[in-house]
């Protein structure tokens, strides 16, 4: 079998949807899957969509590329230590999803 080079986009939390993929097109070790970010987010199952990819990194080449939702991720402040609930920014200093910053409304 010649190698392929399978791009995967957009899977947002959707682990049944790429096992589905994947079952389709059975990867093999000679084969390239390039993700196009957007793992998490949305879908049910972000956790699995990441424990997925993670495996699947044994199976093929995989070339994982960061998406809008992985670098909103990537930028959050972290919580302070025994601080329950969603992290609180000040007006005007977040981002809108390019990115970009959001000025104060």
């Amino acid at each position: 079998m010649n190698p392929r080079t399978i791009a995967i986009g957009d899977i947002h939390g959707c682990s049944a949807a790429l096992d589905a993929l994947l079952e389709a097109f059975q990867p093999s070790s000679e084969d390239t899957i390039v993700t196009l970010g957007d793992y998490i987010n949305r879908g049910p199952d972000s956790r699995g969509v990441i424990d997925k990819l993670i495996e699947l990194k044994d199976r093929c080449r995989l070339v994982p590329l960061r998406g809008n939702h992985e670098e909103m991720c990537a930028s959050a402040e972290p919580r302070p230590p025994g601080r329950q609930g969603a992290s609180r920014r000040p007006k005007g200093s977040g981002s809108d999803s390019r990115g970009r910053r959001v000025a104060e409304l």
